[in-house]
């Protein structure tokens, strides 16, 4: 009787801790809506501010040179749009985003955004940006909910009070994530953001920002350690999981649990090991969530690559959404990531044994063959499988495995692989070794000289014609590739 009790208070308990309400209060914090050539709910003050979509610039710049939008990035961090705020000792661009709802006093507060810096030789980095939070907009009020702004730095510093130093907290998709957690003063209703201010006029910034969020403070995920060879879920684990899941917010409807193991016995075993793990931590945690959702996965060896630092891959991940927001990673069916990742340990597995007589030439050939069919049907049904759909591990899975088919199949298929170069889903270097592969064997000069062939005359490895050789380094560097002679001294050192 006692235990039912206890039981049904922490239930209870459980659930109306979920009353807590949290949901980004940013209006138009990605900059998707759109009205009269301008982001929606942003009122201009000055001209100053740049609005982008796809690299474009949406209005006309009298010095805009038609060699810049190269340096601007495709896509913005969660969509077409992104902002450009440029600062300098004498000025300074600002944006004033207005608050959904106003901050609540002594509450505690996340403010997360991408940034990245314009990549020209003239402009500064910095690792740290500053943002405020405030009850006024700070600059001449327009007659909207939000604005833009120029002023010049010492003006701008007298207004700002209490700026927050963010920090990079991670990299995605070729931007910085920046985050700060805040403690609520009470009454703010707009996030002021404006790129690093200069103290020297030597340095000039310009940074394209993106994916504006303020959220109440919580922790989204969490992990449960696993002993080697084990899957059952202790009572200590099932009380820091229930800890865990009543500080989760009012609008979170899914949890999705993903289970690992590390690369010790079988794969098979593996992958068997970690899926009880997973179902194991379901059964444990089902009844204490009322109407969640629970989504299961299982990945067996695949390293785990989620937000957390962990020291081993004997884990479960329980990671809270809104199901709304549930990533994308998740709505790529667990049957295809194994056979993916199946299809890349085929592929690799007799390529990494030394050159000998073990290496059966005949079954390299169909291992290829079979990736090829299933490389096909993944190209023409997802596109590329790159970060965003699956992980940084597997990022590059379908393009290795690309460059081992032949001309026609490569020649199909080179376009969706430098797309997903492009929006950051896939490794440069891929592409700069599929292009070279494309071309030697068309018989033309490659670009980045990845493509060698071993001359018995010389006794050595040596590269295959390259276009524009007195460049080939500069190439090289722009795709993530150390220079040529170094590459080239590694093969004969090893030959």
């Amino acid at each position: 009787m006692k235990r039912c009790i206890k039981y049904i208070v922490s239930v209870l308990s459980l659930l109306i801790s979920l009353g807590i309400n949290c949901q980004n209060l940013v209006i138009n914090g990605s900059f998707e809506l759109w009205e009269n050539d301008t982001p929606s709910g942003i009122i201009i003050t000055s001209d100053s501010p740049d609005y982008y979509k796809r690299r474009t610039r949406i209005y006309p710049a009298p010095l805009w040179d038609d060699s810049i939008p190269k340096f601007f990035p495709k896509r913005g961090f969660d969509g077409i749009s992104y902002v450009g705020l440029h600062s300098t000792v004498a000025t300074v661009e600002s944006i004033a985003i207005p608050l959904s709802q106003q901050l609540e006093k002594n509450q505690n507060y996340i403010v997360r955004f991408a940034a990245q810096r314009l990549n020209l030789p003239s402009y500064s980095y910095s690792k740290a940006i500053e943002i405020t939070l405030s009850d006024t907009i700070l600059f001449d009020e327009p007659t909207g909910n939000g604005g833009f702004s120029s002023l010049d730095v010492k003006k701008f510093r007298s207004r700002v009070k209490n700026p927050l130093q963010t920090e990079i907290v991670r990299h995605k998709y070729g931007w910085d994530i920046f985050e700060v957690k805040y403690l609520a003063k009470g009454n703010e209703k707009y996030l002021i953001i404006y790129p690093p201010l200069p103290d020297s006029h030597e340095i000039i910034y310009y940074y394209l920002f993106d994916d504006f969020k303020v959220e109440r403070d919580f922790n989204s995920t969490h992990l449960i350690e696993f002993e080697q060879g084990e899957h059952k879920f202790s009572n200590d684990q099932l009380q820091d999981v229930i800890g865990w899941m009543k500080q989760l917010p009012q609008n979170i409807d899914s949890i999705v649990i993903r289970g690992y193991a590390d690369k010790i016995g079988a794969q098979e075993d593996n992958l068997d090991l970690s899926k009880r793990r997973t179902k194991n931590t379901k059964a444990k945690i089902s009844s204490y969530l009322g109407d969640i959702d629970l989504v299961e996965y299982s990945f067996g060896e695949i390293s785990y690559s989620g937000d957390l630092e962990i020291h081993h891959n004997r884990i479960v991940e329980t990671k809270a959404y809104n199901s709304d927001k549930l990533e994308s990673y998740d709505t790529i069916s667990l049957e295809v990531i194994t056979i993916l990742y199946k299809a890349f340990y085929e592929d690799q597995r007799l390529r990494s044994i030394e050159k000998s007589d073990s290496i059966n030439d005949k079954e390299i050939a169909r291992i290829d063959s079979n990736n090829k069919l299933l490389l096909d049907k993944l190209f023409n049904e997802y596109g590329y499988l790159g970060v965003s759909l699956l992980n940084s591990e597997m990022q590059d899975y379908m393009g290795v495995m690309t460059l081992h088919q032949d001309l026609d199949f490569q020649l199909k298929h080179i376009a969706k692989i430098e797309e997903a170069v492009d929006n950051y889903e896939c490794s440069p270097y891929i592409f700069a070794y599929l292009l070279d592969k494309i071309k030697v064997a068309q018989k033309e000069p490659q670009i980045f000289g990845s493509q060698l062939y071993f001359s018995e005359d010389d006794n050595r490895f040596k590269p295959y014609p390259i276009s524009r050789k007195d460049n080939v380094n500069k190439k090289r560097k722009e795709y993530g590739l150390g220079n040529l002679e170094d590459y080239i001294k590694s093969f004969n050192q090893n030959k």
